[in-house]
């Protein structure tokens, strides 16, 4: 069986999927504007992806999976609260937290290491248990990769949230939409079934 892997899905397969899995939803944050995105760059030394950008400001369910990048710098969901909380209670600086989950799951981009082609930070995943009043932490798994740029960790998401989505008409038709793409690119085989 051939395993090559699928080729990055383009940007409108990309928000046609994540549109279908999060319904109909009133956007609650306002969207990263030039300045909200020049201000986070500063504060925290990196680059934001343009997809993070573009997906935040389009993508209503954005702030269900990630801090926001809007302009409200001082909302506490917001990325620059985030990761000044976070460094504050120990987290070392080489981590810039895109989200976590009240289980102590973190998602964050790695400064120290190895960049894209184009530059990107990579994004892992890690447990960090916090140890508030000595103000420091440990891990509790090590860091671990999951991707080497935005496209492919977006890729990567909607490609699993279809395979689990509870609504099987939605998951068949994202899985088909998904699949025509991938057999019409070159980038997977069609099943042999």
């Amino acid at each position: 069986m051939d395993a090559r892997v699928p080729r990055p899905l383009p940007k409108h397969i990309l928000f046609e999927v994540l549109d279908a899995l999060s319904g109909p939803q009133p956007k609650s944050l306002a969207p990263p504007t030039p300045r909200s995105v020049q201000v986070i760059e500063a504060e925290l030394g990196i680059r934001v992806p343009d997809l993070f950008v573009e997906i935040a400001a389009r993508w209503p369910a954005f702030v269900d999976y990630f801090a926001s990048l809007d302009g409200d710098f001082e909302d506490h969901s917001h990325i620059l609260q985030r990761n000044r909380r976070f460094r504050d209670w120990g987290l070392p600086a080489r981590y810039v937290v895109l989200n976590h989950g009240y289980d102590g799951d973190f998602l964050a981009w790695f400064l120290a290491g190895e960049r894209a082609p184009g530059g990107e930070l990579p994004i892992v995943s890690f447990s960090f248990e916090f140890d508030e009043p000595s103000g420091g932490g440990r891990f509790e798994s090590p860091p671990s990769p999951m991707a080497s740029s935005a496209q492919e960790y977006f890729d990567r998401l909607v490609r699993a949230k279809i395979q689990s989505h509870p609504k099987r008409n939605l998951r068949k038709r994202l899985k088909q939409i998904l699949q025509t793409f991938d057999v019409s690119s070159g980038g997977t085989t069609p099943p042999t079934s």
